[in-house]
């Protein structure tokens, strides 16, 4: 996996927000993020992303035979055949935050902890993404379209795991992303990842893709729900879930993902 940039968000005022956020990836590694946020602003980059390790599906060795006797016919039932997809990384991970009060050499008067923090995480193959009133949407057909054959090229275009089948819902909460407000179920492309080890009709992580007018690039959404059950019975509880589409299709590329994070209070 390449190493993301260092980027630095800009402060407004004397008013900031601080946040701090670890991830691991389902089909990749685990990262450590620091992030400066300003208050009510648009979505910001973190300043470090540290990679710390990178895991993903084994499969047991050794072989299952059966004998094979002339004129016989025998039934069999086989179990345990899986696949790990080649177009998706899976993120999960916790945040917590504080808003701060500084000056210009970022000295504090007074902090706020955040006990439940909202908001969103971001994930873009761009970074110089316009957050302004109208420069971030839902896609339309084209743009899937588009994003499928970035991620399915060529005749993996139709994979059960394809973009379309895997954000097929057209329901999600409403949210904010800098400007642009999205009512409940405006967007028509949205998943829920699974909780417990099973699909979630509670849609306690849901993800929604949106769109970069200005870089015309698909926007991964991952809405944060403080302190859930996730996809891991028995663990401690987390934050958000989500996936990046990644084209693993017979190749050892990688993908740069920048993140953004908006949070709110």
């Amino acid at each position: 996996m390449q190493r993301m940039d260092r980027s630095s968000a800009m402060m407004k005022g004397k008013k900031r927000e601080t946040m701090k956020a670890s991830f691991l990836l389902l089909v990749g590694m685990f990262i450590l993020v620091s992030a400066s946020f300003d208050a009510a602003a648009d979505p910001v980059a973190p300043t470090t992303l540290s990679e710390i390790s990178s895991s993903t599906r084994t499969f047991p060795g050794g072989n299952k035979t059966t004998n094979a006797t002339a004129g016989y016919l025998t039934e069999v039932k086989i179990e345990g055949i899986a696949v790990v997809t080649e177009g998706w990384q899976g993120y999960y991970g916790n945040i917590s935050g504080e808003v701060i009060l500084d000056d210009a050499d970022n000295n504090t008067l007074f902090s706020w902890n955040l006990i439940s923090p909202g908001g969103e995480i971001l994930a873009i193959r761009n970074s110089s993404v316009d957050w302004s009133s109208g420069q971030v949407s839902c896609p339309n057909t084209t743009h899937i379209s588009t994003e499928n054959t970035l991620i399915f090229p060529g005749i993996y275009g139709d994979d059960t795991d394809n973009l379309t089948n895997t954000f097929n819902d057209t329901t999600h909460p409403a949210f904010s992303i800098g400007s642009n407000s999205f009512s409940a179920d405006k967007c028509n492309y949205s998943l829920a990842t699974y909780v417990n080890d099973n699909a979630d009709t509670a849609r306690t992580f849901n993800e929604t893709l949106l769109y970069s007018e200005n870089t015309k690039t698909m926007i991964y959404v991952g809405l944060i729900n403080p302190k859930q059950e996730g996809f891991k019975s028995g663990t401690d509880k987390h934050d958000f879930q989500m996936l990046v589409g990644e084209d693993g299709h017979g190749n050892n590329a990688t993908t740069r993902y920048f993140f953004f994070v908006e949070l709110n209070p």
